[in-house]
């Protein structure tokens, strides 16, 4: 009906239990509780974040970008080269920041240091089980603190490694996921700018491609293996685009893909393929471009009306 896949019901069932959830967590948490400081009831209730971040900031990984990010941007002119080189940079800076939220959090909590309107605001974002504002406003990512903070870590991990590939002049070698950065988005724009400049052709006659292999897209000059993709609405085998059982899983994992930018005049549409947005997370709300996904070529016009869609991340 409407289009729509037949585990909508499970997808519709996973949001609604995952909105009482966090009602309750939110109810759990007493409105003294938000309006004053226990030091005893902090401690408990934030002591899985002040855990989860000490374990990730006593990490090599997290002491290699903060020096990474503190020198001199290496000279390089590819636009590739260059993002991932500001990522560092821009990491380097958002652990700074919540480094030092988190240490004078912690001395706050073992008595010291004076509690401050920042700190305060901070604990009480935290027992409501929200990102504080102030570090959204940096990054945005998931919006529960232990999966933000979790979310950090895991790119401390990523762009150490892409920094690396970067230094070695190997970047384009390496198999990545999108949400080994922090902004996806900018790292498509610059494969596309980086395609442009290889292929001499202005950048807005440009579109993306997509093979569901290691081979390159027909006509890209630059193309780059993504990999840690999620399918929702739909499953994929390799081959074919399929329906879901009502009882499936409400997201499947994908298999790697080659992307590249080619002319705009390089190929037609395909009558056996669907264009499938693409977006950051289960939420829908960012939306960073269309991957291409084969299909039989008379159910196309079923799938367009469809909710199918690729994910980044399931945070």
């Amino acid at each position: 009906m409407f289009g729509l896949p037949p585990n909508v019901g499970r997808v519709v069932d996973e949001a609604a239990a995952l909105s009482v959830t966090e009602q309750l967590k939110a109810m759990s948490v007493s409105t003294v509780a938000l309006s004053s400081f226990d030091v005893e009831l902090w401690t408990a209730r934030l002591s899985p974040i002040m855990q989860a971040w000490k374990g990730a900031a006593d990490s090599r990984q997290f002491a290699q970008i903060v020096q990474l990010g503190s020198g001199p941007l290496p000279n390089t002119s590819a636009p590739l080269d260059t993002f991932i080189l500001l990522e560092v940079q821009t990491l380097a800076s958002l652990l700074a920041v919540v480094s030092s939220d988190m240490n004078s959090l912690a001395r706050v909590l073992s008595g010291t240091l004076l509690l401050t309107s920042r700190l305060q605001t901070l604990g009480v974002y935290f027992l409501k089980g929200e990102v504080p504002a102030f570090w959204a406003d940096l990054w945005e990512g998931p919006a529960s603190p232990l999966k933000w903070l979790s979310a950090i870590a895991a790119r401390c991990s990523s762009l150490a490694r892409l920094h690396e590939a970067v230094t070695s002049h190997r970047l384009l070698k390496e198999t990545l996921a999108l949400s080994d950065v922090l902004r996806p988005l900018t790292f498509l724009n610059a494969l596309k700018q980086q395609t442009a400049r290889a292929a001499g052709v202005a950048v807005d006659t440009l579109r993306l491609e997509c093979n569901w292999d290691k081979s390159a897209p027909r006509g890209a000059a630059i193309s780059v293996i993504i990999t840690g993709l999620f399918v929702q609405g739909g499953s994929f085998n390799g081959s074919q685009l399929q329906e879901v059982a009502s009882d499936s899983p409400s997201i499947a994992a994908l298999p790697s893909a080659t992307i590249g930018f080619v002319s705009d005049s390089a190929g037609v549409d395909n009558p056996a393929a669907v264009s499938v947005p693409v977006y950051e997370t289960s939420t829908r709300e960012n939306f960073l471009t269309e991957f291409s996904i084969p299909c039989i070529a008379q159910e196309k016009a079923r799938w367009l009306l469809s909710s199918v869609a690729i994910l980044v991340s399931v945070d």
